[in-house]
């Protein structure tokens, strides 16, 4: 409708503008509905997309959830060049003297307890459960469950750390696995890291693990 002149009279510009003002409202109205609209297919197509490609699953532990990728048991991790591209050494860090370095093929050099946790990442990463369980004493498995099964864990960044206090020494691990799929560990998403502290105890010969404090928590977990 055309805009009226001034002679037409107060009465017929007021409804002009009533009229104008109801079709912006309609205007506005259909494009906030299609922006929307177009916003819930777009999110819903990528969430499906990011599943698809991923293969990812949620699992809530308390108040946070992780996000782990689906498992994969006949992987061989040393096949994955992505994985490979990661950094897989272990490395030694005494916070008395403050020197990182990495261990090699000097490994026989180190404390006993420096060994057998390298020997028990290797177990992770090689998805040795069998192998794994045997560096847990006897009375480990009084309090938790054995390990069942895990798939190869692609495993780096590894830190072993010794420090003396009150002379009492503690060791401590920590390292991130790359596309984490919640098998081994299910307290850390992908690429993220959480200490561990390790209790040691004699079994016959043998130095084994006796518990496993997680840095953020207030008591021992079989889980982790």
């Amino acid at each position: 409708m055309d805009k009226p002149n001034k002679a037409d009279g107060t009465d017929l510009q007021e409804q002009w503008l009533q009229s104008e003002l109801r079709k912006r409202r309609r205007l506005l109205l259909i494009f906030i509905i299609s922006v929307v609209a177009v916003s819930v297919v777009a999110v819903a197509v990528i969430a499906a997309s990011y599943s698809r490609v991923s293969g990812v699953t949620e699992k809530k532990k308390g108040s946070y959830q992780y996000v782990f990728y689906t498992p994969d048991y006949d992987e061989n991790i040393y096949e994955n060049p992505e994985y490979l591209r990661h950094n897989r050494f272990i490395s030694y860090y005494d916070a008395q003297t403050g020197i990182k370095q990495v261990i090699g093929d000097n490994i026989d050099e180190y404390e006993e307890e420096v060994r057998l946790l390298c020997d028990l990442v290797q177990a992770a990463i090689d998805g040795d459960a069998e192998k794994y369980n045997s560096f847990f004493t006897d009375s480990y498995f009084e309090r938790h469950n054995k390990r069942e099964r895990f798939t190869m864990q692609m495993i780096y960044g590894t830190v072993i750390s010794k420090t003396v206090s009150n002379g009492e020494t503690q060791y401590s691990l920590e390292y991130c696995i790359y596309r984490n799929n919640g098998t081994f560990r299910s307290d850390i998403d992908s690429d993220s890291s959480k200490k561990q502290y390790f209790v040691f105890e004699r079994q016959g010969s043998e130095l084994k693990v006796k518990d496993i404090l997680v840095a953020g928590t207030d008591v021992f977990d079989p889980k982790f």
